[in-house]
Order: structure tokens, then sequence, then C-alpha cells
């Protein structure tokens, strides 16, 4: 009798899966990252391209790039974190 994968999941013991299960279940949650262009990065930063491109200003503001082919990408979640970092306090409010 011929066996589909999903007839085998119950067996993880027996065939190995049950160590690879759970680790595709977290790859896939980390496909989930939403990956912006260096024009969308700059416009939510109201920053020009040119500056995201400069390896330097990404390790000053540590700044992740995601290369894909010849192009890079950024991670929307690091460049909102990024602008939840640079704010500055009110008068008033205790130092960062």
């Amino acid at each position: 009798m011929w066996r589909t994968p999903a007839d085998t999941v119950g067996d993880g013991a027996r065939n190995g899966l049950a160590h690879t299960m759970p680790q595709m279940r977290q790859e896939v949650h980390h496909m989930e990252t939403r990956l912006v262009s260096v024009d969308e990065a700059a416009r939510l930063l109201s920053l020009a391209p040119r500056s995201l491109l400069d390896r330097r200003f990404r390790t000053r503001h540590g700044l992740h790039a995601v290369k894909i082919g010849r192009t890079l990408r950024f991670d929307l979640a690091e460049l909102q974190a990024l602008i939840r970092r640079s704010r500055e306090p009110l008068p008033g409010e205790g130092g960062r």
C-alpha cells in the first residue's frame, strides 16, 4: 500500500518527522516577514534611498538589509523599531 506524506505524520518517531514538523512550522512563521524595497524604506524613513544603500549608515543605526539577488530589501518590523528607538523624549519625560 502506498502512503502519502499525510499518512506518515502520525509515525513521527519511526520516520524522523517528529523533529522536522516543529522546525517546518517555525520556518513558515519566519516567512511571514514583510520585506520592502529600498525606495519604500526610504519613503517610510523620509530619507534619500542612497542613505539606505550606504553600509556605514545601516551599521550606525543597526539596520539589517536582506540581499536577494542584486537588490536590497528591509524588514518592515525592523524599520518600525528603528523609528521607535529614534524618538526623542518630550520635555519633562525621563531620558531614554
